[in-house]
């Protein structure tokens, strides 16, 4: 009674549900705005609205899985106020009986808040949209006189000075396309993916020419990762052509460690020399644009998932993607 969160004891119906409230402590009552009393006649389902962030039944399986989940969902007041709360929720023994304690954290000013730069970063978003738009205008009268004045140019000595501008022109733009891309990342929440159809779904995507991609990835196999991460198969794939020289093959495969699933994307061509396996990733670097690994590991940042070069100079790049506990699942899709 004497902390600041509302704390919930109650029933577990035979489906996993939710069910009456067995106790509650006067926060509860005070954020719900019922007496002890009303709320004993009711249960979690009566007060809560239709919003969980993530779907009921996988919080209730959860619940039975592990004895243990965190959410967040919305409290309907008596007066019929809405509350945003996040729910910590256990499955405990009481009395011989298995019930769950719930702590109901308000977390309105955190939903302000998320609101409030939601709309901050609209308004950059279109500021900087409209900034990409106008710039690239510009670039393509540019390079468009360019390629007047090079046809109409008697000195062709000059050959190679418009080649050089030209190229620095298009190099702009492929900047001014890698902003747009790098604005998108941690704009939607991480979400669970497969990992088996994102790289399908680059391989469609990808320049490969005659390269084949294995995909080796177990059936089921999903990570929890930003929506872009898709990118980062197809800047792996990219690259591996670009740079592979004789390359044939990209596979993509998954090892165990004990920090966690690996998941490994390998080629078969020249490999990355020992004093760039760190560079590779860093803005700028390379002969074509130098954001396309950044960008991944950016992308793969958002829920902690690191990647690294480890491959054999001479005999193949190798990119291991360590995914740590907690973001990677088996949802028994497999054979």
């Amino acid at each position: 009674d004497t902390i600041n969160d509302g704390i919930h004891i109650h029933e577990i119906e035979p489906d996993g549900k939710p069910g009456k409230f067995i106790e509650l402590n006067e926060v509860a009552c005070r954020m719900l705005q019922y007496t002890r009393e009303e709320l004993l006649e009711r249960g979690p389902l009566d007060i809560a609205t239709d919003y969980h962030n993530r779907p009921l039944n996988d919080i209730i399986g959860e619940l039975s899985l592990n004895g243990h989940s965190i959410f967040e969902t919305e409290h309907r007041r008596k007066n019929g106020t809405i509350l945003p709360v996040e729910v910590n929720s256990h499955v405990v023994s009481l009395q011989g009986k298995r019930v769950i304690v719930g702590v109901a954290r308000d977390i309105s000013e955190r939903k302000r808040d998320e609101l409030a730069l939601k709309g901050a970063n609209k308004k950059l978003s279109l500021l900087t949209g409209i900034t990409r738009h106008d710039i690239n205008n510009q670039l393509t009268v540019l390079m468009g006189f360019l390629s007047i004045i090079e046809q109409q140019q008697a000195d062709h000595k000059l050959d190679e000075y418009f080649q050089k501008v030209t190229t620095a022109a298009k190099r702009i733009s492929a900047m001014i396309r890698f902003t747009k891309e790098y604005e998108e990342i941690g704009v939607h929440a991480p979400r669970w993916q497969d990992c088996r159809t994102l790289v399908d779904t680059a391989a469609k995507q990808a320049p490969l020419r005659k390269v084949e991609v294995k995909n080796d990835l177990p059936a089921g196999a999903e990570v929890f990762a930003d929506p872009l991460v898709v990118k980062v198969c197809y800047n792996l794939m990219d690259n591996a052509v670009r740079y592979g020289g004789k390359i044939t093959t990209i596979r993509f495969s998954v090892a165990e460690s004990s920090d966690g699933p690996i998941i490994v994307c390998e080629d078969d061509g020249v490999g990355v020399p020992a004093d760039e396996k760190e560079k590779i990733f860093e803005r700028g670097f390379g002969k074509n644009t130098g954001m396309g690994l950044f960008l991944s590991r950016e992308i793969l940042d958002i829920t902690g998932i690191t990647i690294k070069e480890t491959g054999e100079p001479g005999k193949g790049a190798r990119f291991e993607i360590i995914v740590p506990k907690g973001t990677w699942r088996m949802t028994g899709k497999g054979d």
